[in-house]
């Protein structure tokens, strides 16, 4: 009988990077970009910088740039930033199967890091797996992201309970590189 050979874990996350990456895509109303991309248009070449992943989407009248990267305590939860062509730029809190805990008006969710401290964001959980954050506020701070360390993400359920999130953003000079000059306002 004859068996596959498994998978070393470098291949395993690459195709983990992709999945999420076109998932994401789709999830954030790109869906047109990833089912009309053919072979060799870069929707499968996934590039990784430390620990952020990050792909181009592209077909002849749309381009997507995806950028995650894991949380450090969670590998299921993913910090992630699209930005389309027209500059159009998303965040969100992925996560790989669906958050544990529901979201309500008396929830809050906090962004903070070395140069931006505690603030609030507003979000809207659209699906169980996915936590969007106001474009406004993130188009603002994304200059500062961009040059900072880690990001926290805390989020406060109506009972007290927190769920804390830390993200490594540096290095993160090529993966963020189309979304610094097209979505950060800089």
């Amino acid at each position: 009988m004859m068996t596959k050979p498994r998978a070393n874990a470098a291949e395993r996350n690459r195709r983990s990077h992709t999945l999420l990456l076109v998932a994401a895509a789709a999830q954030f109303g790109f869906a047109a970009a990833v089912a009309s991309a053919g072979p060799g248009d870069g929707v499968d070449e996934i590039g990784i910088q430390g620990r952020w992943a990050y792909s181009r989407q592209a077909v002849p009248d749309a381009v997507i740039d995806v950028a995650t990267t894991p949380a450090v305590q969670d590998s299921d939860v993913w910090f992630l930033l699209a930005c389309t062509v027209e500059g159009r730029l998303s965040a969100a809190l992925i996560h790989t199967g669906r958050f544990s805990f529901d979201l309500d008006e008396a929830s809050s969710v906090e962004l903070q890091s070395e140069r931006l401290l505690r603030t609030s964001v507003a979000v809207e959980r659209s699906q169980p797996a996915q936590i969007l954050m106001d474009r406004n506020l993130v188009r603002h701070i994304l200059p500062l992201l961009i040059e900072e360390t880690e990001l926290s993400v805390s989020i406060t359920e109506r009972d007290g309970v927190v769920h804390r999130y830390t993200f490594a953003l540096q290095p993160n000079d090529v993966a963020l590189a189309p979304l610094r000059s097209r979505c950060s306002g800089s």
